[in-house]
């Protein structure tokens, strides 16, 4: 079923790359598949604290938990938990930062764009309805959270203006009111006005990411809905090199790993034909965890494209 909502999704956003009226439809679905994989890798990694467990999986309690409880204090919420199924030892959690670090961000980028919910043309209004979505990251911040009592240092890393603010509570507190009004269960409702106005005060107290989590949008597809000279190249591998003309000084990203590579990267890369998707070669990781994600990738990109190889004299 999983795989089966992937692909829907990742069809999605092929078809809205068609079109630059839907161009951030697109990236929305580009992020959306990117928080189901994480999500997934994350409860993944549970493991049931007892050889004699229940039917359900360690993830699966989280889910229907995080589901019936509406409460908005995170720290509530986790005392409903077994927190000995989310004890990880310090270098996997380490290494999962930069994941962890991206849910972070988007979850705070979705808040501080609330305010703008009218403009349909803004990546991330299509997250600000679905309410499967708010409540997988709500999931997700839960786990972050536990994770975060057991290795500090694999927590997201926020930019605040005030050093006693606790900014992952902040951020729990005002999704978990936007996924209740969002929520399947029942009828969507529109945000609240203080929820909206609180949400407005947040570029004013941490420093909101921006968009280079999405891939640079030079695929297949796009070159030919653009009706630009196409030149392939074909051998052992066959690559689109008109895709690989990009502006100078442009901060090139490792979009499945979350890291940033420079203008000038010198690993060997590989991008994907259809989305644009770029990532290393070889892992920097060690650990098992980091390399569980990396497994995933190997023959296709998280939309379900092809690879081409990039050598460093490209890039």
């Amino acid at each position: 079923m999983e795989v089966l909502a992937t692909r829907i999704v990742a069809v999605k956003a092929s078809l809205c790359k068609l079109s630059s009226a839907t161009a951030a439809r697109a990236c929305d679905f580009h992020a959306k598949l990117l928080l189901m994989a994480i999500s997934s890798t994350f409860k993944s990694l549970l493991r049931p604290h007892t050889l004699h467990s229940p039917d359900k999986s360690p993830g699966d309690r989280l889910a229907e938990i995080c589901s019936k409880n509406t409460d908005v204090d995170i720290d509530k919420v986790m005392l409903n938990l077994k927190t000995e199924e989310f004890v990880l030892d310090g270098p996997p959690l380490q290494s999962l930062q930069q994941l962890i670090q991206w849910v972070g961000d988007f979850v705070l980028y979705l808040l501080a764009n609330l305010p703008n919910q009218g403009s349909i043309v803004r990546p991330g209004f299509g997250f600000l309805r679905d309410g499967s979505s708010l409540g997988m990251l709500r999931e997700m911040m839960v786990m972050i959270r536990i994770w975060g009592l057991l290795k500090p240092g694999c927590l997201p890393v926020y930019t605040a203006t005030s050093d006693s603010q606790d900014s992952m509570f902040l951020l729990f507190r005002l999704l978990s009111r936007l996924w209740l009004c969002s929520r399947d269960d029942g009828p969507p409702q529109e945000p609240d006005e203080g929820l909206v106005d609180e949400c407005c005060l947040l570029p004013s107290q941490l420093l909101v990411p921006s968009m280079d989590w999405l891939p640079i949008n030079d695929g297949v597809i796009v070159r030919l809905q653009g009706k630009l000279p196409l030149r392939l190249t074909f051998g052992k591998s066959w690559s689109l090199a008109a895709g690989l003309d990009r502006s100078q000084g442009v901060q090139w990203m490792d979009n499945l790993r979350c890291l940033h590579l420079g203008v000038c990267p010198t690993e060997d890369s590989k991008a994907c034909t259809r989305c644009g998707c770029v990532t290393m070669l070889r892992s920097p990781n060690k650990t098992n965890a980091m390399k569980q994600w990396e497994q995933r990738w190997i023959k296709n990109c998280l939309c379900g494209g092809l690879w081409r190889r990039i050598p460093p004299n490209l890039t």
